[in-house]
């Protein structure tokens, strides 16, 4: 009898054992894909947490308790991490939103409980619990043992357990993840942008002054019996002159530039006199009388000078750029500042940065009468570009 009494007591030791591991094995992680996502991941951020993961059996879902901790045996809340009433800005189950369904208790350091109102929410087999939870003060890094998550300096990786409870309050399952928090000030990216300026002048063929209908008289054929010449990016040359006869030729400009308020690019004849006769310096050609920047005037007659030099050969310039003032007709033109250290005028201006995808053309036309001098006249003619940062 003492023999059967002790295989029986074996026997019920036995199945308790046994129970006592299906208990256990009832809350073991099952969850997948889980994703704990901090809205702002640096430290000491009052941020939200998006914390979403697929029941892969279905639950009689009562509560749900999400638990921060310093590791996966280490139940020790993260230095710094705190919670200032936080709020379920979001909740679905299965893609049904329960956001009003459930309430929220985060009395407990650490660990925020999300319990249904009234009843149990029954999920099915891979529904989706997507939460997000605002007003989480995310924890400090580089922290000492034991609430330091680890020993990796400027991030910290730590831990989240999630835990799930039926209607009677049972452990109906489990799992755990983790989530990043990095330096307050998170990565510093730094670059400078240098000051960035190309300006360039090219010349204009004959082909391309006449189709330039907009930017010059002798294209709109108001200056009857003006010629077009050839330029280059360095010479303007007039050639041969007959009086009362014009010549024009045009040069492009265009500016390329970062700097924030723009640009303007002037233009002078350099020296004491517009174009100086090679012959006789005494001879020369003026810069024209008749207009000046910001006024121009009409430039399709001959100079007015009757005395030889004095007025009797006009050298003009106008530019196509609409910022500059006074130019609104074709054949408005101005005079050429005569300086050895002025900027002269501004031919193209901008206020902000420009791309250089689009140019200006700055017109030049002479014209003599019959009282000038026989001779090779020559100029300098300056331009400066200056950027505005």
């Amino acid at each position: 009898m003492m023999q059967i009494n002790r295989v029986l007591r074996s026997g019920l030791a036995l199945s308790t054992a046994v129970l006592g591991m299906v208990g256990a094995s009832i809350a073991q992680a099952s969850f997948k894909t889980i994703s704990v996502t901090p809205t702002d991941a640096r430290a000491t951020v009052n941020t939200s947490y998006r914390i979403k993961f697929t029941a892969q059996t279905g639950l009689a879902l009562k509560e749900l308790q999400y638990q921060f901790k310093v590791g996966p045996t280490n139940s020790n809340v993260p230095t710094g991490l705190t919670f200032s009433s936080p709020a379920i800005t979001a909740f679905t189950i299965g893609g049904v939103d329960v956001s009003g369904d459930y309430g929220i208790d985060a009395s407990t350091s650490g660990l925020i409980k999300i319990t249904k109102s009234s009843g149990v929410t029954n999920t099915t087999t891979n529904d989706v619990v997507d939460i997000t939870i605002s007003n989480i003060q995310n924890n400090q890094i580089d922290q000492t043992s034991p609430n330091d998550c680890d020993s990796i300096t400027g991030v910290d990786t730590c831990y989240l357990a999630i835990r799930a409870y039926n209607g009677s309050a049972a452990l109906i399952d489990s799992s755990s993840s983790t989530y990043t928090v990095v330096g307050s000030s998170g990565t510093t990216v730094t670059a400078t942008v240098e000051p960035s300026a190309r300006f360039n002048i090219e010349g204009v063929t004959v082909a391309n002054l006449a189709s330039i209908t907009t930017n010059d008289a002798y294209a709109s054929g108001t200056d009857t019996g003006a010629s077009a010449i050839t330029t280059t990016y360095n010479t303007v040359p007039f050639g041969s002159l007959v009086p009362s006869v014009s010549k024009i030729g045009q040069q492009k400009l265009t500016f390329e530039t970062n700097a924030n308020e723009g640009y303007d690019v002037y233009l002078r004849f350099t020296g004491s006199q517009a174009m100086v006769g090679l012959a006789n310096s005494s001879n020369n050609i003026d810069s024209y009388t008749g207009g000046y920047a910001g006024s121009a005037t009409a430039f399709t007659a001959n100079p007015t000078g009757t005395a030889a030099s004095v007025n009797t050969g006009w050298v003009a310039a106008r530019t196509s750029d609409t910022d500059v003032t006074g130019y609104a007709s074709n054949d408005k033109y101005s005079g050429l500042v005569i300086s050895t250290s002025a900027l002269g005028d501004s031919y193209m201006t901008s206020t902000t940065s420009d791309a250089g995808t689009s140019s200006v053309y700055v017109s030049f036309k002479i014209r003599v009468n019959a009282q000038q001098p026989a001779d090779t006249y020559t100029g300098n003619l300056i331009y400066t570009g200056v950027a505005k940062y």
